[in-house]
């Protein structure tokens, strides 16, 4: 932190107003005065006022010299500073120092800066946070594209628009108690570590966990708007489940057992209706506001139900819970933060043991009652605009970043371009113009240096794979209930269709045996495969949706496998990359580009195995025409050029490295290395 120099003495300099010094320039330019009388007169040192008359600045700056920007110039460096942080790249304390060391050497100002590191002094920048009070240094939270963008006003207005016309059919204006918000959060059976005090200067400060994560377990919360909670309900991983973990849960909470993780899904969402929710449900229509999960949209057993005992399901816009859903607004931040202090407490009193199930319900009883409070339940309503309904609620930041991506980023630029008169910057009460360059239209001004050191922000989300859009929408609704039962009854038809494919591919045809030397009918076989594909593709596989790949039928929203999903060049369905062999093409028309098609003929290899002997390898290929194998080596060990194994050696021997180095290397990398008697052999004749 710089030092600040505080005046011991009386204050003698520059002990006068800016009132008197316009008084006094304008007395002395008018000639009413001489510049000695106005000096004894309005109390301004005569040398100071004849510079001020002389230049015409009556702006009373601080004592001492300037900046190293110039006022101006550093105005403009807050609002780019401020304009970043709406486009959701706010700058960091070392961004700013390094883009002002640029600024300044590409402006040609005199400057104290270090040019080896190539940033801006830290002093400096304390100095220009004091001088700037606008400006503060504020811990960011990380935000996904997806939810920047998602965040337009149009889609918001639409949430809005609809959940007003819900409220108004059912009049639930003036029934808080009938309006409901569920949503899931996991908890970890673990402490957190956050700010301690230590030894100044401590190189390393340790804090004692219960596990390096920690098991997750879900918790299925439920409030509404009168900041009334449901009792919680508990999400554990596992088939079996024990009394003791039960123990100490809050009162009327339920755990429930999931066979393949602690996750929520559709069973167990409307047993969670059924079973916990409807003995508490208020008597009328209720609207249960919940996010796009597949567990609460895609069971048409569960809209079925909902609809029949009325309740209203209204799902909220993709990617925008974080600003629409009270209990994302009010409550999960408070319920873990507790949670968390409550596990520490627990390690701290319960020094050598574990967290696990066992303790888990004590640790969320205390954190259920300082949480779920109806102060923190009824805020998130409010500030979500649902109760008391505010369509206005959303504050205008939240809409900043989607804005400034549509907005046009040359706005800044433009301003300067509009006003050239305007002054480039100011050193020391000096004017500086921009710098002159090849055109008029390519003058390198201030502002335009700002924006091209600024990172590129980009105009729209870029997916690998473009997926539906959730919209706001009534999920009980006759026409969303039609569509689930239809997408359901196409689902269960492509179950039937593979089963029933799954049985022909079983039932292998008898081949009549050939004599050894003849040739076979290869264009005969063809025909047949090539008609029974064709068929297998007329057959309604245009049923097929598009979220299905073509290889096994997997969801892509359900999708377990850790594979990427390509799309078949051919018929333009996607699949996973391990339910095909044949590259670009899907295993019925990769089939196809195998075999003889349009009087084409294609080639027949199969890869059939790797032989690998240290680095090298060795590829064995079979063709189904003629059932021939051929070896192909990757290089001959011997000959004039460098093989594969002297390269190796020499780059060991170029970096410092020796055999025991080049063996963890190729470990690492997961390849077969070489012999030590082989590195040898190579070290002797690379040397």
């Amino acid at each position: 932190m710089p030092n600040k120099y505080v005046r011991k003495s009386v204050n003698i300099r520059g002990n006068w107003s800016e009132e008197n010094l316009i008084n006094a320039v304008n007395n002395v330019s008018n000639g009413n005065m001489s510049v000695r009388r106005a000096s004894l007169t309005f109390n301004i040192p005569r040398k100071t006022l004849e510079r001020r008359v002389k230049t015409g600045n009556t702006v009373k700056g601080s004592m001492g010299p300037g900046c190293n920007f110039g006022k101006e110039n550093e105005d403009r460096l807050s609002r780019y500073i401020l304009n970043m942080q709406s486009r959701g790249f706010p700058l960091t304390r070392d961004d700013l120092r390094t883009i002002a060391f640029q600024f300044a050497e590409q402006m040609n100002i005199k400057h104290r800066f270090n040019k080896e590191v190539g940033k801006a002094g830290y002093d400096w920048l304390c100095l220009f946070l004091s001088r700037n009070p606008q400006i503060s240094v504020r811990k960011s939270e990380g935000v996904s594209l997806a939810r920047t963008t998602a965040m337009n006003r149009k889609e918001v207005d639409e949430y809005f628009g609809l959940l007003e016309q819900i409220m108004t059919d059912y009049s639930l204006f003036e029934k808080p108690a009938n309006i409901f918000n569920i949503d899931e959060t996991g908890l970890q059976l673990n402490n957190r570590p956050g700010e301690v005090l230590a030894k100044k200067g401590s190189k390393a400060v340790s804090t004692i966990t219960s596990t390096e994560k920690g098991e997750t377990i879900t918790l299925v919360a439920c409030c509404n708007a009168e900041g009334s909670f449901v009792p919680p309900a508990i999400i554990m991983k596992g088939k079996n489940k024990k009394k003791e973990w039960e123990d100490a849960l809050p009162p009327g909470s339920v755990l429930y057992m999931s066979e393949k993780s602690a996750y929520i899904n559709a069973t167990l969402f409307l047993q969670w209706i059924r079973d916990h929710f409807m003995p508490r449900k208020p008597l009328g229509y209720v609207l249960l506001i919940l996010d796009g999960h597949a567990s609460h949209v895609n069971s048409v057993e569960m809209l079925e139900f909902a609809e029949s005992h009325q309740i209203i399901l209204l799902c909220l816009p993709s990617h925008t819970t974080h600003y629409l859903q009270p209990l994302d607004r009010s409550f999960f931040k408070s319920l873990k933060a507790h949670f968390y202090e409550s596990c520490r407490l627990w390690l701290k009193t319960h020094a050598g043991r574990r967290i696990t199930r066992y303790q888990f319900g004590e640790l969320l009883t205390l954190t259920w009652g300082k949480a779920a409070t109806t102060q923190n339940g009824s805020s998130g309503f409010k500030a979500a605009g649902i109760f008391p309904f505010n369509r206005h609620a959303i504050p205008d930041y939240a809409f900043a970043v989607e804005e400034s991506i549509a907005k046009n980023t040359e706005t800044e630029i433009t301003r300067d371009k509009e006003k050239p008169e305007e002054k480039a910057m100011e050193v020391a009460d000096e004017e500086v113009q921009p710098l002159p360059c090849s055109s008029k239209e390519d003058t390198i001004t201030p502002s335009k240096l700002l924006y091209d050191m600024s990172p590129s922000v980009p105009e729209k989300v870029v997916v690998a794979r473009k997926r539906s859009k959730q919209l706001a929408s009534v999920l009980t609704s006759p026409e969303h209930l039609q569509v689930r039962r239809e997408k359901e009854n196409k689902l269960k038809e492509i179950e039937n269709r593979k089963r029933n494919l799954k049985g022909k591919e079983n039932r292998r045809p008898i081949k009549s045996k050939k004599k050894k030397g003849e040739p076979q009918d290869v264009s005969s076989s063809s025909e047949e495969d090539i008609n029974m594909i064709l068929e297998s593709e007329d057959s309604g596989d245009e049923d097929l949706t598009e979220n299905l790949c073509i290889g096994c039928g997997e969801d892509y929203n359900h999708t377990k496998k850790a594979v990427d999903w390509i799309k078949c060049v051919n018929c333009l369905r996607w699949l996973h990359e391990t339910c095909t062999t044949y590259g670009d093409f899907c295993q019925k028309w990769g089939k196809l580009d195998l075999i003889t098609l349009k009087g084409k003929k294609k080639k027949h290899i199969d890869f059939v195995s790797e032989k690998q002997k240290g680095l090298a390898s060795t590829f064995i290929l079979k063709c189904r025409m003629c059932n021939i194998t051929k070896e192909i080596h990757w290089e001959k060990e011997e000959g004039k050029e460098l093989n594969v194994y002297s390269a190796a050696v020499w780059a060991a021997i170029s970096t410092g490295s020796d055999f025991s180095q080049l063996e963890q290397q190729h470990a690492i990398l997961n390849v077969p290395s070489l012999s030590q008697r082989r590195y040898n052999t190579h070290f002797e004749e690379v040397s």
